[in-house]
């Protein structure tokens, strides 16, 4: 499977032939009543941990990059709602409802990328959310194993990076 999965992301990557693990599509589906967007973002996150002295004062022990990915799904155009994430993750299974031209899946790509320097503020507060979970997680992991005399802090990396693009649009009735 590891063989895979370095095969795909490698292809993912090349511009001869971008239907092997392509990060970015369009596609007819009945799932959805909306054209939806669901973006899939690279989240970086700086873990800061300090150590108290026995002057009392705290002093950089060490930094750690956390490093994860998640889908961000906005659905409608002129005022855009994200959605839940689970409801993000649920387009991960969409069946699609019928073929699509290349030059209209192309030119929804295009919407959607061109959608993305309105996302940044979205994107942050996301990335700031993350952040914030993942803090108060390892700060129990750290309190479940009695840890003293640390503090921690995470600090996303921003702008994040958007690393993939799938267009859903409904499909007209009969």
């Amino acid at each position: 499977m590891a063989v895979l999965a370095d095969y795909v992301a490698e292809k993912a990557l090349d511009a001869t032939n971008p239907k092997i693990g392509a990060r970015a599509g369009a596609m007819f589906t009945r799932a959805v009543d909306t054209r939806t967007v669901l973006y899939l973002l690279r989240l970086r996150c700086q873990l800061q941990i300090e150590r108290r002295g026995p002057d009392g004062r705290f002093s950089p022990l060490r930094s750690l990059l956390a490093e994860e990915c998640l889908g961000v799904a906005v659905r409608g155009g002129a005022s855009p709602e994200i959605m839940t994430e689970d409801d993000a993750l649920s387009l991960l299974t969409l069946e699609p409802g019928r073929n699509m031209a290349d030059g209209q899946k192309v030119h929804l790509v295009r919407q959607a990328l061109d959608a993305l320097p309105g996302m940044e503020d979205a994107f942050a507060r996301v990335a700031h959310e993350q952040a914030r979970g993942l803090l108060a997680d390892h700060r129990r992991v750290r309190e479940a194993s009695d840890a003293r005399g640390l503090r921690y802090d995470v600090v996303p990396a921003l702008p994040v990076d958007q690393i993939g693009v799938y267009v859903f649009m409904p499909m007209a009735s009969l």
